[in-house]
């Protein structure tokens, strides 16, 4: 599971869910414990709440006798739970069928993704590098897919943070996802509310990059020949999340290309053999 983020609920929801196995009853109760909603789990149809958004059920626990149910139902599957909770959502979100996909990236130290379907903002992830990043969209992509093989998601990059952008265009070249995607203007997609919360903001960006039009990428957007003070922030980093190890020029150089992970990087300044810790 991906751990992501629904910020895009913006009230409390009602689910009834009709199970009968223990183990289903568990399941059920870790992944629900995700989303914004209220839920109970009950026994029979009987004890559906009037005011429930959806009622989520075993195929075998619930007869013919409540058909007018149906709009409402969402048959339980936890052979994957990104599928599983997508049907959850998107019926939340009054979506029966997936038209448009757009996978929006805010680039940065932190990257933001969010995920918009038929133009409406689903799901959210917040990652700290590239290399998970990608990650990210790939296993977005593949399982959209199993939900429909007709699904053309393109991928909208935000134009800012120059070495960030470019290390993400690289790893999606690299990927072989490059001509998904569509170079997106920034301008106005971070809310500057200090009561928002910083996870938020990354994911928040990114929707609004998804939801606008952009434009075929070009090689201007790739950088080749980074500024010395593009790598000394990569070097800053690298001290920040080791801790105290500070990666060399060329290191940085190899991570701005997305040739390696800086994770990766600091593991190598680690193994030299003169590098003081």
């Amino acid at each position: 599971m991906m751990n992501l983020y629904y910020p895009f609920l913006e009230r409390t929801y009602y689910i009834s869910i009709i199970v009968n196995e223990p183990v289903e009853i568990y399941l059920v109760n870790e992944l629900l414990a995700t989303l914004p909603i209220n839920f109970q789990i009950i026994d029979n149809a009987s004890d559906i709440r009037p005011y429930d958004d959806l009622v989520i059920s075993t195929k075998k626990s619930l007869d013919n006798s409540f058909d007018f149910l149906k709009s409402k139902i969402i048959f339980l599957d936890l052979n994957n739970d990104f599928i599983f909770l997508m049907k959850i959502v998107m019926s939340l979100h009054k979506i029966s069928t997936i038209k448009t996909c757009v996978i929006g990236v805010d680039p940065g130290r932190t990257i933001g993704i969010a995920l918009c379907v038929n133009g409406i903002p689903i799901i959210g992830k917040i990652v700290k590098g590239t290399f998970e990043g990608i990650n990210v969209i790939k296993n977005i992509m593949k399982n959209l897919y199993l939900i429909s093989t007709h699904i053309n998601c393109i991928i909208n990059v935000g134009a800012g943070g120059q070495v960030y952008k470019s290390r993400i265009l690289y790893s999606l070249q690299r990927n072989g996802l490059i001509d998904r995607v569509r170079i997106v203007q920034e301008n106005k997609t971070t809310p500057h509310n200090h009561n928002f919360p910083s996870k938020i903001k990354h994911i928040y960006a990114a929707s609004l990059i998804a939801q606008r039009n952009g434009r075929p990428i070009s090689k201007s957007d790739f950088i080749l020949n980074f500024r010395k003070t593009d790598l000394r922030e990569i070097q800053n980093f690298s001290r920040i999340i080791s801790g105290n190890i500070t990666i060399s020029l060329k290191l940085a150089r190899q991570v701005a290309l997305d040739e390696i992970s800086i994770y990766e990087a600091i593991e190598q300044m680690k193994k030299k053999k003169n590098y003081m810790l």
